[in-house]
């Protein structure tokens, strides 16, 4: 069992995500510092020209065969008026003058729109999300527990900067390195 764990940890999968939650404050707390906020943008530009070259050298182009399953529409668009609705209900409840005006018609269209998508998803034959994959105990077990564990890790992530360098007048890179024990844990 320990040995099937150890394997997992080291292919890549928890490993990778651990050392880019520890490099990234670093870095972009560096960058920050040093060449402005701007710069965190342009880290991006040499790997995102390499991984395109890379992908047109390696992938085969093979034509695009047609697919027999159908593109579930409706349950996209309603997907994605329902995050769009819980987006700016998050935005609304985060100023301290919040509306009721606002509030009440948002949570109204994202209770409903969520309910439009679960109806959806379950009488469409191709859904863009098989909700009868959370039947299996275990499943729902493991993405309720990684939901609350990347909830958790990120609350820290997003608000500690934001604490550091208000409330204890830290720069961005200290700020950085403070973060960088939490994925090392």
């Amino acid at each position: 069992m320990l040995k099937g764990f150890r394997d997992f940890i080291l292919r890549g999968n928890v490993l990778d995500l651990a050392v880019a939650v520890i490099i990234g404050p670093l870095a972009g707390g560096f960058l920050t510092d040093y060449l402005g906020w701007r710069s965190i943008f342009y880290v991006n530009v040499l790997p995102g020209i390499t991984g395109i070259l890379l992908a047109a050298k390696v992938l085969p182009a093979k034509a695009i065969t047609k697919s027999s399953e159908s593109f579930d529409l409706i349950g996209a668009i309603t997907l994605f008026a329902f995050l769009s609705c819980l987006l700016f209900l998050t935005g609304v409840l985060s100023k301290p003058d919040w509306q009721l005006s606002l509030f009440a018609p948002l949570l109204i269209s994202t209770i409903v729109l969520a309910v439009i998508f679960v109806v959806n998803e379950t009488r469409v034959e191709h859904a863009l999300l098989d909700l009868r994959i959370f039947r299996k105990r275990g499943f729902s077990a493991a993405a309720l527990s990684s939901f609350l564990s990347f909830w958790a890790i990120s609350s820290i992530s997003f608000l500690m900067p934001f604490y550091f360098e208000r409330v204890l007048l830290l720069n961005p890179t200290m700020s950085g390195a403070l973060l960088a024990p939490v994925p090392i844990v």
